[in-house]
C-alpha cells in the first residue's frame, strides 16, 4: 500500500464512487522565475496573453471567471479556487480533481516565450492529505506520484511530509532543501558546525562523506534561499477549515442567500 494514499476517511467502498463528492483540499503551486544573467529589468510574467493563461488552465482542468488587477498582481477567480500572477511570481490554487502539476511543462514555455524569463528560481508545491485520493487524477492520485513528476523536472527538489501519514499531515515539495535549525543558527552565527558529530551527521543526508563544514556552507550558500533572502521572504499562511456547521454553511448556499452580499450581511462579516 502506498503509505501516501493512507487517510481514516478513504476507506469507503467502491460503491459509493458514484456519489457526489467534491475534494476540498486544495493544492498549491508557487513558482518564483528569473534570468540566468539576472537582467530581469524588463521581464515580467503579466505580459502572457489572456488566451493562453486560458489554454493553460485547460489543462489544470478549470477555467478563469473573473479577474482584476493592479500594478502590483494580477488576480483571477477561478471555477477551480484561484490564480495569482506578479511580476516574477506565478501562484496557482485549486481544488476538486484538478492537475495543477500536468500545466507546469507548458507554463515554463509560455514564460520563456512570453516574459523574457529563462530560469526558475524557486517552486513550492504543497496540499493536505485527501479526502479521497482515490477519485483524483493522475499525476494527482497520490504524493509519491507528483514527487516524481516534480523529481523528473527539478533534480535538485526534494519532497516533505508534515504531520501522521494516516491522519491529517501537510505534503510539500520544494527546491533547496531546508537546513536542520541548529545548522543555520551556527552558520548565521559564524560557529563550526562540527563542534558535534551529530550535527554533521544529520545534514549529510546526500551520502556525502566529507564532514568538513566549507562544503555545507557552500551549499547553503549557492541555494536561492541563502541566510539573508531567507529572512526577508514574505510567507504564506494556511487556514484550513474542516468539519464546519452544516446549518451554517446553508447560509452560502443561494437556498438561504440570493446574493454575496446577503451571506455577508447575515454573519456579519462586515464587523471584521
Amino acid at each position: 500500500m502506498d503509505p501516501t494514499n493512507t487517510n481514516i476517511d478513504s476507506n469507503i467502498s467502491s460503491s459509493n464512487e458514484g456519489s457526489h463528492f467534491f475534494e476540498g483540499v486544495e493544492k498549491l503551486l508557487e513558482v518564483w522565475f528569473s534570468k540566468k544573467d539576472k537582467k530581469t529589468r524588463n521581464c515580467d510574467l503579466r505580459k502572457i496573453p489572456r488566451a493562453e493563461l486560458d489554454a493553460l488552465l485547460e489543462i489544470v482542468q478549470c477555467t478563469i471567471i473573473s479577474e482584476r488587477k493592479n500594478d502590483i498582481i494580477d488576480s483571477y477567480v477561478l471555477s477551480e479556487s484561484s490564480m495569482f500572477i506578479t511580476k516574477n511570481r506565478f501562484i496557482l490554487k485549486t481544488c476538486g480533481t484538478t492537475t495543477p502539476l500536468k500545466c507546469l511543462s507548458h507554463l515554463i514555455g509560455l514564460v520563456e516565450t512570453y516574459s523574457g524569463y529563462n530560469d526558475i528560481e524557486d517552486l513550492y508545491y504543497s496540499r493536505k492529505n485527501y479526502k479521497r485520493p482515490e477519485l483524483q487524477r493522475m499525476p494527482h492520485r497520490s504524493f509519491n506520484e507528483e514527487a516524481a513528476l516534480l523529481d523528473e523536472l527539478f533534480p535538485d527538489g526534494a519532497a516533505y511530509c508534515f504531520g501522521s501519514v494516516n491522519r491529517d499531515c501537510w505534503y510539500l515539495y520544494t527546491l533547496n532543501p531546508v537546513l536542520p535549525a541548529e545548522v543555520l543558527r551556527r552558520v548565521s552565527s559564524g560557529g563550526s558546525l562540527s563542534d558535534g558529530q551529530s550535527d554533521t551527521e544529520s545534514i549529510e543526508s546526500d551520502g556525502s562523506e566529507n564532514s568538513d563544514d566549507s562544503g555545507i556552507v557552500a551549499w547553503l550558500e549557492s541555494g536561492t534561499r541563502g541566510l539573508t533572502e531567507c529572512q526577508d521572504r514574505d510567507h504564506t499562511i494556511e487556514i484550513l477549515m474542516t468539519n464546519l456547521d452544516p446549518e451554517l454553511m446553508k447560509i452560502f448556499t443561494k437556498e438561504c442567500s440570493k446574493t454575496a452580499a446577503e451571506a455577508t450581511e447575515v454573519l456579519k462579516l462586515v464587523k471584521f
